[in-house]
């Protein structure tokens, strides 16, 4: 079986998110001071610091790495695809994600 750098790397085209979100989740020091830090005036010292556009990226990437993640499993146990696509709709609607960040769309005439 293909590691999980791999298979993100593969599936999901996100080789460069996916070291980012686990060197996060295992505290790497450089991943910490990328995403939640910035320098300070004073030498060797960093402050709390996290862009607005920074969160909104990587909220965005998870939410899509899920759904997609989600969407694969719905064809592979042969799940009707209608459902979750209007789930999908919605909550994308919701949180007001662009309709061009929709992969599902075209995909769904299989399963509904």
């Amino acid at each position: 079986m293909r590691g999980r750098t791999e298979l993100a790397k593969t599936m999901l085209d996100a080789e460069a998110d996916y070291r980012l979100f686990s060197a996060s989740a295992h505290s790497h020091s450089w991943a910490l001071t990328s995403i939640g830090y910035e320098p300070s005036d004073r030498k060797n010292l960093h402050v709390k610091h996290v862009e607005p556009t920074t969160l909104a990226y990587l909220c965005l990437r998870s939410i899509e790495y899920f759904a997609r993640a989600l969407w694969e499993q719905t064809y592979f146990f042969g799940w009707r695809s209608g459902p979750f696509s209007r789930l999908l709709e919605e909550v994308y609607d919701a949180i007001e994600i662009a309709p061009n960040r929709r992969f599902w769309r075209g995909q769904v005439v299989a399963h509904i």
